[in-house]
Formats: C-alpha cells, structure tokens, sequence
C-alpha cells in the first residue's frame, strides 16, 4: 500500500499523514483540505490535497508521481 507525505513549511522535513492508499484513489481524490499536528516542530499543518505526495513505503519518501 502507498502512503501520502507532506512537507512540514516549519522542518523542511517530511511527514507521514498516516492515511494510504493506491495510486488510482489518490489520483481520483476531490479537493480538501486536512490538518496534520507534527511532533517533531509542534506546529498545526494545514494541507490540501495537492501538497501530498504518493510514496511507495512508509520509509524514506520516494516520488511515485
């Protein structure tokens, strides 16, 4: 299963949202908008569906689109 990340606009870093899907669901989404809380910089992130990106593993982040 593939896994979406963000970038935290605080670290630079990215983050596992936690959510995982398949290539084809990601691309089909509609528009939104989440909140994620990140640990690492204690900051509220929001972030819409065009800021996440579909990675292979929850692992180091590599680009399937």
């Amino acid at each position: 299963m593939n896994a979406i990340w963000i970038t935290c606009p605080t670290t630079d870093q990215h983050v596992l949202t936690g959510i995982e899907t398949d290539a084809e669901s990601f691309a089909a989404l509609p528009a939104f908008t989440l909140t994620l809380t990140r640990p690492a910089c204690g900051d509220i992130h929001p972030w819409a569906d065009m800021q996440g990106t579909l990675v292979e593993t929850p692992g180091e982040p590599r680009l399937l689109h």
